[in-house]
């Protein structure tokens, strides 16, 4: 045929009649494309469904490891987060937060997952610990800067309607080592925020770094309960 070139599809493996000699993308007949792309959208649907209950199966074992927890006492949070991932696959990003959520909701901690506050998301939001909780991964070392000028915004929107809102951000060590620990630890970090921004013009100090542990101990200085020691322990 003249003035036509032949190549081969990428899903039927026939020939596609073209009018130019040669092409950067993969080529597919129209029909082909269509069929290629649904094909597609199914295998992601299926990948998403195997990850979350792969997760899931993470955050049960991670928590089966930790000293003196009984999943028992765990079966009913845990069945809420898995039929919650399951019925929507954005509520949950890691083992991590899912193990998270089991605890809050474990202690009966109205719990709202992956949150909007104005323009961007939380992990969870507390309503009534007025606390916007973060699980942080090791990549968050990199993000300080971003996430503090994240931080402020949503802040800035929670504190508009009520005052009293802080970010709590526990690093995913913390988790998968004790988290037995997290509701105190919230509390008590929340509860130092609070202090530190009354005596300081309603800021928080800059030696309050949330990647320093040592400013975190020193920060929860004085506070009446067992977080300091908590920390101490989970970093052993």
């Amino acid at each position: 045929m003249s003035g036509s070139y032949l190549k081969e599809c990428w899903y039927c493996d026939e020939m596609v009649v073209l009018n130019v000699p040669s092409l950067k993308n993969r080529i597919f007949h129209d029909e082909c494309f269509g069929d290629y792309q649904k094909e597609k959208e199914e295998e992601k649907e299926e990948y998403v469904r195997l990850k979350i209950e792969i997760m899931y199966e993470r955050s049960l074992r991670m928590l089966e490891k930790q000293e003196g927890v009984c999943l028992a006492e765990y079966k009913e949070a845990a069945e809420v987060v898995r039929d919650l991932a399951r019925k929507d696959t954005s509520k949950f990003d890691s083992s991590h937060e899912m193990i998270a959520a089991m605890e809050l909701i474990n202690n009966r901690i109205s719990t709202k997952v992956q949150y909007s506050v104005g323009r961007k998301r939380v992990d969870m939001l507390l309503p009534d610990l007025k606390v916007a909780l973060e699980i942080d991964g090791h990549l968050h070392q990199f993000r300080i800067g971003k996430d503090s000028e994240r931080d402020v915004e949503i802040l800035n929107t929670l504190n508009e309607k009520e005052s009293g809102w802080e970010m709590v951000r526990i690093p995913t060590k913390f988790i998968e080592k004790n988290v037995s620990k997290l509701v105190p630890a919230i509390k008590a970090i929340h509860r130092e925020k609070q202090s530190l921004r009354a005596k300081n013009g309603g800021f928080i100090p800059s030696y309050y770094s949330r990647h320093n542990l040592s400013a975190q101990l020193q920060a929860l200085d004085g506070v009446n309960d067992k977080t300091k020691t908590t920390y101490e322990i989970l970093e052993e």
